[in-house]
């Protein structure tokens, strides 16, 4: 009976984790040095879809750290969960988060580089604005998201 129950609380629990969020444990230095695209975005209108379980984001483009983003407003689509390694913003925050291009949208989650920018300190808003120009990083290129 016992082995039952170990068996069955195995199962159970390899089923969560393949369900759990994949992150690779990484700094925020390195996640910000692996990314092609990093924004600083403001957070300016929010749309819930709990059908498949994201959230949409209009965004004004404040700065371009890497990459590119060739409008000033653009859409980000995030998952809402934590086992799916979700990401939630607050309408109005400002935040320097990485993107990827997804044919007419971005995409970003908790696994990707993501800083509140109203929150950050000093010392983390001029590392993150020096990195680059200051060739800090070393591109690391990194296996695309399937999401």
């Amino acid at each position: 009976m016992n082995s039952v129950l170990l068996s069955l609380s195995l199962l159970f629990t390899l089923y969560y984790c393949l369900k759990c969020c994949p992150c690779i444990k990484k700094t925020q230095e390195e996640k910000f040095c692996d990314a092609d695209t990093v924004l600083l975005i403001k957070i300016n209108w929010v749309k819930e879809n709990r059908n498949n379980d994201t959230v949409e984001y209009t965004v004004h483009v404040k700065e371009v750290f890497s990459g590119s983003a060739n409008n000033a407003i653009i859409r980000v689509k995030a998952p809402m969960s934590e086992r799916r390694c979700g990401i939630i913003f607050r309408l109005g925050s400002i935040h320097a988060i990485e993107v990827v291009k997804e044919r007419t949208f971005f995409f970003t989650n908790n696994c990707l580089f993501h800083e509140d920018w109203t929150n950050a300190t000093n010392y983390i808003k001029t590392r993150i604005s020096n990195i680059l120009p200051h060739k800090l990083c070393k591109k690391i290129k990194r296996p695309k998201q399937n999401n």
